[in-house]
């Protein structure tokens, strides 16, 4: 069951408390005893992004419609769907995948995006649509019997699961985390025989797939890894929050040739930092390019040293400098990349597990400056570039409810405007407090009874929301 209320924050700006807006924040309240994680995703393609959690101490993913607005100011999100394993999922992600078009794998895995799972303690690895076959693909179902996870014997626990296409031949590969070796096993998919990374479960059976890759880890635990491509030469590399530290990766595939990752080495790249340490014990890493200089830079949250540390791309030759850390003392534990109030600057959201608060920084221009920066890479690089100088800080906190510990970003009532869910730790089954949370336009809402603006610190309503004030949207 779907609440949607207003809720009433302070921002802290420029060292002074302002009233700033009545938010609209949506409660869900699910059969999902604590959830660990949540993502947003399309699954039946109906164009309402849905929502899964990983439902730790109940074994299960739930997975949540998203039936769209309706003629209410939230979507609706009704009809939750629960699929049961044999193990407990710690993280998820989603993807398309090639299965050989033969028996119920085709259309069912081909055209929608499935849910990945991993799971604790046996540990496992899991892949299956949420969707139901004999109802046109358009409909939910419940996992028609508990999904038997496989013990994959090299690993001691997963804790992470992300899919990218790091070969370019158009098929998926899944990465995994065991936190505790800690290592990265990579499972490889083909496009050229149709061959996905890991194999789909329709019907509840047994699935599991060899590693094709596996990465050790310098480190004594590991909790977070994200992609991007840093230095720009087509091939998505990896970045690992372990300890205090932001490990990179490069990823050495060439055509016709085997994947894999090593860290960038020196000889190669002069200014080349490996492995940056940034706090004791970094869990969450969001990857963006904060100053658009057309590198992608890294953010991190620590809630052991209470801080969220920035890291710029200096030149995409895997030089990384740390520019800002700044003092979060809510235990930060989740943060995620997203232009909150439109102004082409990428802003962050965080959880902050202790406060029981999401916090939103906002990405401020400051000038414009010129760069000169020496050609590591084997490029012609202008010079001078003209590149931004922006600033991040902490403009303002949304109450959600006890621990979060997971965000996905997506436009749920399709406005325009990006949307936050939150995944509650302390939330859980209905009659407790709600195990997710939405936060409509976290920086450029519309009150949900009276319909009007409250835009906050922008300089003028039309500029921050201009569907709300009769304006044209940006873009």
């Amino acid at each position: 069951m779907a609440r949607c209320g207003v809720s009433l924050l302070l921002t802290a700006l420029i060292g002074v408390l302002v009233p700033v807006m009545a938010q609209q924040i949506q409660d869900l309240e699910l059969d999902c005893v604590k959830p660990v994680y949540i993502i947003a995703d399309d699954f039946n393609r109906d164009s309402y992004p849905d929502l899964a959690l990983a439902c730790h101490s109940c074994n299960t993913v739930v997975v949540v419609p998203n039936l769209g607005p309706a003629g209410s100011p939230c979507a609706q999100f009704a009809g939750a769907v629960t699929w049961e394993l044999e193990d407990a999922p710690t993280a998820l992600a989603s993807g398309y995948f090639l299965d050989p078009p033969s028996g119920q794998n085709f259309p069912y895995y081909t055209v929608f995006p499935n849910v990945l799972a991993v799971t604790q303690y046996r540990p496992g690895l899991i892949r299956f649509s949420p969707l139901d076959p004999r109802n046109s693909f358009s409909a939910f179902r419940n996992s028609p019997a508990p999904i038997e996870v496989e013990v994959v014997s090299t690993f001691a626990t997963f804790n992470h699961v992300l899919t990218a296409d790091f070969t370019n031949d158009g098929a998926l590969e899944v990465a995994v985390l065991d936190g505790l070796t800690p290592k990265i096993g990579i499972y490889l998919g083909s496009r050229s025989d149709l061959s996905p990374a890991v194999p789909g479960s329709p019907g509840g059976s047994s699935v599991g797939a060899p590693v094709s890759l596996t990465l050790p880890l310098s480190a004594q635990r590991a909790h977070f890894m994200a992609t991007g491509d840093f230095d720009r030469d087509g091939y998505l590399d990896l970045v690992v929050a372990a300890d205090g530290k932001i490990m990179f990766f490069r990823n050495q595939f060439t055509p016709g040739g085997t994947l894999g990752f090593a860290p960038p080495p020196q000889n190669v790249f002069p200014r080349a930092t490996p492995e940056v340490v940034v706090g004791t014990q970094v869990v969450g890493l969001a990857v963006a390019d904060f100053d658009r200089d057309g590198y992608l830079d890294v953010a991190a949250v620590d809630p052991e040293f209470g801080a969220l540390s920035i890291l710029m791309n200096r030149g995409g030759c895997w030089e990384f400098q740390m520019v800002a850390r700044i003092k979060m003392e809510g235990e930060p534990v989740f943060i995620v990349a997203f232009d909150c109030d439109r102004n082409a600057l990428i802003d962050l959201a965080i959880a902050e597990r202790a406060t029981d608060q999401v916090t939103i920084v906002l990405n401020r221009l400051q000038n414009l400056r010129d760069i000169s920066r020496p050609d590591l890479c084997d490029r012609t690089v202008p010079s001078p570039e003209k590149v931004d100088d922006t600033e991040l800080f902490v403009t303002f906190s949304f109450p959600v409810g006890p621990q979060p510990v997971g965000l996905a970003v997506a436009d749920f009532d399709q406005n325009g405007i990006s949307d936050l869910a939150v995944a509650l730790n302390g939330g859980g089954p209905p009659g407790t407090d709600p195990a997710a949370k939405v936060i409509y336009n976290p920086c450029c809402c519309a009150i949900c009874d009276k319909g009007t603006s409250c835009c906050g610190e922008a300089e003028s309503e039309l500029e921050r929301c201009p569907e709300e004030v009769g304006g044209a949207p940006k873009g």
